[in-house]
């Protein structure tokens, strides 16, 4: 099986920024601080949740409310939109000459 280019580069760059956040929210100190980094570092997931009103699922289930199950969400969300913007891109380079 091929994988996209587009999605992988655009995983990559999302690893590149939550990989850090996680780390950070990892070693702080302040309960506040690292619960601010680890929502940054999750926020395409908890956009995605939130643009389909599935909020008040999530929090119901405890499987779901944590952050390796987020973090794999916005790894395939983001690979879905790199997926999408890379045959949009080969789609339009068909039609200019």
């Amino acid at each position: 099986m091929k994988l996209n280019q587009g999605g992988l580069i655009l995983c990559v760059i999302y690893l590149a920024v939550s990989a850090p956040l996680m780390l950070l929210a990892y070693n702080a100190s302040d309960f506040k601080g690292a619960y601010v980094l680890n929502q940054l570092a999750l926020l395409p997931a908890g956009m995605l949740f939130s643009y389909l009103g599935a909020v008040d699922l999530v929090m119901e289930h405890s499987w779901l409310n944590n952050t390796p199950v987020f973090f794999l969400i916005s790894l395939a969300l983001c690979y879905g939109i790199g997926w999408i913007f890379s045959h949009a891109v080969r789609l339009l380079m068909t039609f200019v000459p």
